[in-house]
């Protein structure tokens, strides 16, 4: 009787062995079919930067699906950035971490990897040679990556080429593009305070707008782009909360922030027409002529 019983209980523990087994083999499958897949993509990377001529590259955080940001996008930079580095010794692959030490110091936020320009602006900022970006969006149980390798010269930047890959992706990989490190919600921002052109709520008109300054390391490395700022024009005209929401390097940002906090404004006047305070977007660009 006690040989029936533990016969009995054993079978159930040998095919959930097995089926652990199973799911372990599965699991281990798509990541190295994903890794395999990726290496093949940076060769192909690499081959179009040597054709190009470019050495110093670096990878940026890959973004998607949609204008997010989720913890997916920087796991497959950093395995890109690797994969990109084993591909070809004559590249020089900026470490991640070194860029991201630079974009901290430049005041980006995980919300400016979704504006190209910024990123390209920042590439020039810390003259590297070509920039690489990717996109993600999702195929049933795949992943499609696209990469783009923009080339950097004198602030300008001009794609070299663009590459796409599916990947199969793996439950730890699906968990990671559930995790939202940064979505556009700039409406958010000040949502104490009404939008303009809702509810009857006119637009503040500018009425001395000064231009923003340039700064020395701006135009030493040919930085031009815009500047996205966010903040409360009160009844009294004045911008006031300013925050940038899309920035630039090189002082840019800063320089951005402090001429709007100069500018003078008509106010934005309710259905009734009295002054209203207001949250407005606001770009100042920046351009060398």
């Amino acid at each position: 009787m006690k040989r029936r019983m533990i016969g009995a209980s054993a079978r159930p523990s040998i095919r959930i062995s097995l089926i652990l087994a199973v799911l372990c083999l599965t699991v281990t499958g798509s990541a190295h079919a994903q890794d395999s897949d990726l290496n093949a993509l940076a060769s192909q990377v690499a081959q179009s930067l040597k054709a190009a001529k470019l050495k110093n590259v670096a990878v940026f955080d890959f973004t998607g699906p949609g204008e997010n940001v989720t913890a997916l996008g920087p796991k497959l930079a950093d395995d890109f950035s690797q994969a990109l580095s084993r591909s070809n010794r004559h590249l020089h692959v900026e470490n991640r971490a070194a860029v991201a030490r630079e974009m901290k110091e430049s005041d980006y936020t995980p919300v400016d990897e979704l504006y190209s320009d910024s990123i390209l602006a920042l590439a020039a900022y810390i003259d590297l040679d070509a920039a690489v970006l990717g996109t993600i969006s999702t195929i049933g149980d795949q992943i499609k990556v696209s990469v783009r390798v923009a080339k950097i010269a004198h602030g300008h930047s001009t794609v070299v080429d663009t590459k796409d890959a599916t990947l199969p992706l793996p439950a730890d990989d699906a968990k990671q593009l559930q995790t939202y490190l940064a979505r556009v919600q700039t409406a958010e921002v000040f949502k104490n305070f009404p939008d303009t052109g809702k509810g009857g709520i006119s637009y503040p008109s500018c009425v001395y707008c000064p231009q923003a300054q340039y700064t020395d390391a701006a135009v030493k490395h040919h930085l031009q782009g815009t500047v996205e700022l966010v903040g409360v024009i009160d009844t009294n005209g004045r911008a006031s909360e300013v925050k940038a929401v899309k920035h630039l390097p090189g002082g840019l940002s800063d320089s951005a922030v402090d001429s709007l906090k100069q500018w003078r404004f008509k106010p934005a006047l309710d259905a009734n027409g009295n002054p209203v305070a207001v949250r407005q977007i606001i770009e100042v660009t920046f351009h060398l002529y």
